[in-house]
Parts: structure tokens; sequence; C-alpha cells
């Protein structure tokens, strides 16, 4: 049970990484 929470909240985190970065990448530098 703590396995499978842990690894949604490291999926979550690298899902809003990503988002993140294209968040920057889609903005005018």
């Amino acid at each position: 049970m703590r396995l499978a929470v842990t690894c949604a909240g490291l999926l979550r985190d690298e899902a809003r990484r990503q988002v993140e970065e294209i968040e920057v990448k889609s903005e005018p530098a």
C-alpha cells in the first residue's frame, strides 16, 4: 500500500515537472 502511494507521488511529481518544462519552453525567453 505504501509503495503504491509512493509510486503515485513520484509519478505526480514527474508529471508536474514535465508540465513546468513545457510551460517554460512555451514562454518567450
